[in-house]
């Protein structure tokens, strides 16, 4: 009952990204996780990788347009901010937090 191309287009997003930091950190073992439940009426998937995480400098402008860490050739900084956007439009959050082994991307939309 949502925009499933958006929905694919964010989750690419995310991959994408994690792909790109565990090669960039050359992680040994890089491992991304996708898991998706529901818990108090909203769907939820979160993104998950072991890479380290994101660091706390930066973590307040990562969803910003325009801001990236990559470099000019390979980054433009939108998104994180694009994949925001199209999951606010539908009434749900897109949101980051590290755990214990790297970042977390966590979308939460809200069930019919």
């Amino acid at each position: 009952l949502i925009y499933p191309n958006e929905l694919k287009q964010i989750l690419l997003n995310l991959i994408k990204n994690a792909q790109d930091v565990l090669v960039e950190r050359e992680i040994k073992n890089p491992r991304i996780q996708i898991e998706a439940f529901s818990k108090n009426n909203k769907c939820i998937i979160e993104v998950k990788d072991n890479a380290g995480g994101v660091d706390e400098k930066i973590k307040d402008k990562i969803f910003e347009a325009y801001f990236t860490t990559k470099d000019i050739k390979n980054g433009t900084g939108l998104g994180l901010y694009m994949s925001r956007l199209l999951i606010q439009r539908i009434d749900g959050s897109l949101t980051q937090y590290n755990d214990n082994e790297g970042a977390v991307f966590r979308i939460e939309i809200k069930e019919n």
